[in-house]
């Protein structure tokens, strides 16, 4: 259900309605809705939400705006974030010259580095962060680390644990949980042979020997079993927070 009041406001179950985020958006040009850049933020969310609708028809409306706030902004590099992230970096680039970005819009460019593979990018951007004004949250340093841990091998996982040691304002459970989420076996995977090319994911951890750390973080074993050793392998990685100084230090300076 798509419900309106004082303009448009939310939704239910738009995954399975598209048709009727067509039939709102022809509802509020007809009404004069898209004048307001709430309005048409808010709608291009609801886009953003139906499965079978497009980038082009976020795109439609942000381009179709004839002044463009903060706010269509960073809903628009929300969405790129998700489809295009070389589109969201550049986009971002537009945004610093015409607005001060704020935390919003901080997250869709972590989320767009995340997703295109650039963790190191990702750090950049969260020491930038506070030179422009715009304090990060747990949030942000989540984002970031999970840039590294999603690759679930050892040195990136490390590279995860050394920015919680770095950035003492990072040590959050939303940081923590995006390393043990990288680190415990999803359910529902086919376990993988040592022959596997990923084999060497997360091996070596927590004193573990390469072959038990493997087959539990990558193999994805759906049992208590292998969900309990790699709950281990996670907390052995945390454990080293507080062991000497941050390997991460010499490569911040560069």
């Amino acid at each position: 259900m798509i419900y309106l009041k004082h303009g448009i406001v939310g939704s239910v179950n738009t995954i399975s309605i598209p048709n009727k985020v067509k039939r709102v958006h022809a509802l509020a040009l007809k009404t004069g809705m898209l004048e307001d850049e709430w309005n048409r933020s808010r709608l291009m969310g609801l886009y953003l939400q139906a499965s079978t609708c497009t980038l082009v028809d976020c795109e439609r409306l942000f381009h179709g705006a004839e002044k463009k706030g903060l706010l269509l902004f960073n809903q628009m590099l929300t969405v790129y974030s998700r489809h295009d992230p070389d589109k969201a970096k550049r986009l971002f680039d537009e945004l610093i010259g015409t607005c001060p970005p704020d935390g919003a819009t901080y997250m869709g460019l972590l989320h767009a580095l995340s997703v295109g593979g650039e963790p190191w990018e990702a750090i950049k951007v969260i020491q930038q962060m506070e030179s422009r004004g715009v304090q990060p949250d747990p949030r942000h340093y989540g984002v970031a680390v999970d840039s590294f841990a999603r690759t679930r091998t050892p040195d990136f996982i490390k590279a995860a644990i050394d920015i919680l040691k770095y950035f003492p304002s990072a040590e959050h459970e939303v940081t923590i949980n995006s390393i043990l989420s990288r680190c415990v076996p999803p359910s529902g995977v086919k376990p993988v042979s040592a022959k596997d090319e990923n084999y060497q994911t997360c091996a070596g951890f927590g004193g573990l020997s390469g072959e038990e750390g493997v087959q539990v973080c990558c193999s994805g074993q759906d049992s208590l079993e292998a969900r309990k050793v790699g709950v281990e392998v996670a907390q052995a990685c945390y454990q080293e927070l507080g062991a000497g100084e941050s390997d991460m230090t010499w490569k911040m300076k560069k």
